[in-house]
């Protein structure tokens, strides 16, 4: 009865810590806001130019305006997929049909402490 007292408290301690690892990403950039924009995505990668992973900000409101210019700043959580395979990233904007813009230019991300740093600023 002890050796299983002892697995199963060392079980819930493991899993206890596996569920606790919590990420996010903290994005800011800005966009010219245009009433047609229905939200933001980011794609990232490992690599420069190269992205397997979307991430769906939808619509975002602006924290502040520089002129015209829309400022944004969205945090999120992420999941450890995202936060250990995303060091390069693009963005664009999309319409109420789902029509992408272009692509912005590409930034490099930091990665530190659980947090994935992304700014186009």
């Amino acid at each position: 009865m002890r050796k299983f007292t002892i697995l199963v408290v060392l079980l819930c301690i493991g899993l206890y810590y596996l569920g606790c690892k919590s990420y996010t990403a903290t994005i800011e950039w800005k966009h010219p806001t245009p009433n047609s924009v229905a939200g933001f995505k980011v794609y990232g990668g490992r690599s420069s130019g190269v992205y397997t992973l979307t991430l769906d900000l939808g619509k975002i409101n602006p924290v502040g305006y520089e002129g015209t210019i829309g400022v944004y700043k969205h945090t999120q959580p992420i999941s450890d997929r995202y936060y250990k395979n995303i060091r390069y990233c693009a963005m664009s904007a999309y319409n109420s049909e789902g029509k992408e813009g272009p692509l912005s230019i590409e930034t490099s991300v930091t990665a530190a402490s659980g947090v994935l740093n992304i700014n186009f600023n």
